[in-house]
């Protein structure tokens, strides 16, 4: 028998604003065989091929934005025959990306429940997979696929066995400054490491941490319990004052108190852990591995005070399905995986657009990859398509391909066939400004140009004048006698020189 490990990749990357949504076809992960009598084989390729691929979008509606959206039903389904032309088993476990929780989306988990895995018919077992991305990030085959690990990454900066004391906190600030913002309590806490759950912002530097006012905030100290003299903040608000004509924001010390509860100890893996939800269906290790990435990409400094935040990773997570398929030899076998659309949100135009990509690249590292039919049921209009051949029909569009096309598949979708795209109302003012401020800079740099160039041409505009000055005939004259009578001289003088060379 054969063991095959093999990427079946769909991805959706969807939010408004931000790069267009992904799916991603098939791409082979690893592969390493057995055949019947117990050899291990690990220097050939997996001999699975793909003889055909139904794509198929159903757009039943399009997402939200902006609005709570109780249910949304859209989908896509991507329908493999995989065909084993070796003589022994091939077992392969697929994984299939099927996309990120989008920033317009009201939960913080992803509907992939309701949907499901096919092999010839038959619903299977699969598992949700999670791993870091950052939000925009496009997707990275060589890059994203080794993340999806079995055991729990190593997270290099701190021990996660380091003790963390919790606390619960409550300030009050009392005032009677006019003009006042908002009030907060400043912590000594230097040499500290704290985070804080705080709805409110929080500033801090070597030595102090800002917190601005809130009815409760949690707090937690890494590797130190917290003094005394610790809960014993000053308390100061910035008032806006007139100086000299002059709006200035000057601190002013203020009355305040603060109470404190010690809720007890844990370790730096109860932090990095303290916004995991085992509702979401997510796995704890890949929760933990994905804060351990993302701490690692945002090159985590120890020393300071932070938001816990930091450890929030549910929207970073691209989300996987992990399921087995057996295909016996010289059979084939169909394989279908149903999974949530989640589109791009256009909404520069009226009405919105909605950009779906499909990534057919990773399929060429199947062994072989033939016939692939697009089908897009949807009652909306499709626009720009990237690759050519759809053709309308009833229900929607399709397209045929004998082979693997070469690019992306990428398509928008739009309730109107000639959407407006939005213009806005300072649009004209903005398009004035740009235009009084062209004409300012040229009249500045003509002005400069003006007072350079202007006496530097006067002057050889009056040298040559001079020049050209038609001639005076009787100072003509004149000079033509001065010029004959030193020659006249010249040569006198010149001849006596000589005789006097001679007589001597």
């Amino acid at each position: 028998m054969k063991k095959c490990l093999i990427a079946a990749l769909l991805m959706f990357l969807c939010v408004l604003f931000i790069p267009m949504s992904a799916f991603a076809n098939s791409a082979q992960r690893e592969f390493e065989g057995i055949t019947s009598n117990g050899t291990i084989i690990t220097d050939v390729d997996c001999p699975v091929q793909v003889t055909s691929e139904r794509l198929t979008f159903n757009i039943i509606d399009f997402p939200v934005v902006h609005n709570k959206q109780t249910e949304y039903n859209s989908n896509v389904t991507a329908e493999y025959a995989f065909y084993n032309p070796a003589d022994y088993d091939v077992n392969m476990q697929l994984v299939f990306p099927f996309g990120m929780i989008p920033y317009w989306s009201e939960t913080d988990y992803i509907d992939a429940n309701k949907y499901s895995v096919y092999v010839d018919g038959v619903k299977v077992q699969r598992g949700i997979r999670a791993i870091y991305s950052r939000y925009g990030k496009p997707f990275n085959l060589t890059e994203d696929l080794p993340k999806i690990v079995d055991a729990r990454k190593t997270f290099s900066v701190l021990a996660v066995d380091t003790p963390v004391y919790k606390y619960c906190v409550k300030s009050s600030f009392s005032h009677n400054y006019e003009n006042a913002l908002t009030p907060y309590a400043i912590f000594d806490s230097y040499g500290l490491t704290l985070y804080v759950d705080s709805d409110n912002s929080v500033t801090w530097n070597n030595n102090y941490t800002k917190i601005y006012e809130y009815d409760e905030i949690m707090l937690f100290s890494v590797g130190k319990q917290l003094s005394e003299s610790f809960f014993n903040p000053t308390y100061a608000v910035e008032v806006r004052e007139n100086v000299n004509d002059s709006v200035v924001y000057n601190e002013k010390t203020i009355q305040g108190s603060t109470q404190y509860q010690y809720l007890g100890a844990g370790t730096f893996e109860d932090v990095m852990l303290y916004y995991y939800n085992e509702n979401t269906g997510i796995l704890l290790d890949d929760y933990y591995n994905a804060v351990v990435d993302k701490l690692n990409d945002s090159s985590y400094s120890y020393n300071g005070s932070f938001d816990m935040e930091r450890f929030d990773v549910s929207r970073n997570l691209m989300l996987w399905y992990q399921y087995d398929v057996s295909v016996p030899p010289k059979q084939t076998v169909i394989n279908k995986v149903v999974a949530p659309t989640y589109p791009t949100v256009d909404g520069y135009f009226t009405p919105s657009k909605y950009h779906y990509e499909y990534l057919l690249s990773p399929a060429a590292s199947w062994a072989s990859f033939a016939n692939l039919d697009v089908t897009i049921n949807t009652s909306c209009f499709m626009t720009n398509p990237s690759l050519e051949g759809f053709v309308k029909t009833e229900t929607g569009y399709k397209a045929h391909f004998d082979r693997l096309p070469r690019g992306e598949l990428q398509f928008s979708l739009c309730e109107s066939e000639n959407p407006e795209e939005y213009k806005s109302p300072f649009a004209w003012f903005i398009v004035l400004i740009c235009v009084l401020g062209v004409a300012l800079f040229v009249l500045i740099i003509g002005g400069i140009l003006a007072v350079i160039l202007v006496p530097i041409l006067a002057y050889d505009r009056s040298r040559k004048k001079r020049l050209n000055k038609p001639a005076n005939p009787r100072v003509e004259q004149r000079k033509s006698r001065f010029y004959a009578d030193s020659r006249s001289t010249s040569t006198v003088t010149c001849a006596d020189t000589q005789d006097e060379d001679v007589n001597r």
